[in-house]
């Protein structure tokens, strides 16, 4: 969806960003990691079920296409699966974010950020990975400006 060329917050010759840490490769996390006792994707399978989970949303025509209620349960479904594969260490709820504001933009549906409740996209992030995503789906909804 987005190519990534080097600049200026990256290492040169990379499209890494800059990063305390000092890594300057993109491989995915390699540790189990897990949250209020719920583990995360194995690190061995994570590039598997990312390239599963991009593939089904290409074939979804990057929700485009679909009302608002629509691409909210739709986009609820793949950030619930997106949020359980957690490829990053730190920083998956902010990278997700960005990126289902993006998303959204593509697929006709502009998001009104300022109404974030970011306890409660916590709250419905983790109840989506106990297999309940309505709570998520409202929450997207609910972000959708009304043109």
């Amino acid at each position: 969806m987005y190519d990534a060329v080097s600049d200026s917050y990256c290492y040169p010759g990379t499209t890494v960003l800059k990063n305390r840490a000092n890594l300057r490769t993109q491989a995915p996390r390699t540790v189990w990691i897990s949250k209020s006792g719920n583990p995360f994707c194995h690190p061995d399978n994570i590039k598997r079920e990312l390239e599963r989970l991009f593939a089904d949303l290409a074939r979804q025509k990057n929700l485009s296409g679909l009302d608002a209620k629509a691409f909210a349960e739709k986009a609820a479904h793949f950030l619930a699966d997106l949020n359980a594969i957690h490829p990053f260490r730190d920083g998956n709820g902010r990278t997700q974010l960005a990126f289902m504001t993006a998303l959204a933009e593509q697929a006709g549906h502009r998001f009104a950020l300022e109404r974030i409740d970011p306890n409660a996209m916590l709250d419905a992030t983790i109840e989506s990975f106990g297999g309940s995503e309505k709570p998520l789906a409202t929450l997207i909804r609910g972000l959708i400006e009304q043109a």
